[in-house]
């Protein structure tokens, strides 16, 4: 279960890496948070569990719009 959990892990970061490098780029305005969302889902998938850090990326994800100011959100802060 552990090494199914890791492989679909590290697969999520492939998808999020390929993201950031080829369309990522393309897509105007960029994320209204530091650090960028797809970054946030990174730094969550390598340091919280795998469900943890799904609803966490869902969150944050959501709040990425203009009904927020966005700014500074600090990945590690108490969740």
């Amino acid at each position: 279960m552990v090494t199914l959990l890791s492989n679909i892990t590290k697969t999520l970061i492939l998808c999020i890496k390929i993201y950031q490098k080829y369309i990522s780029i393309l897509i105007q305005p960029h994320c209204r948070y530091y650090p960028s969302c797809s970054q946030y889902a990174i730094q969550m998938l390598n340091n919280v569990n795998l469900f943890k850090s799904i609803w966490l990326i869902f969150k944050r994800i959501l709040k990425c719009q203009p009904l927020y100011t966005g700014g500074i959100d600090n990945p590690f802060k108490k969740h």
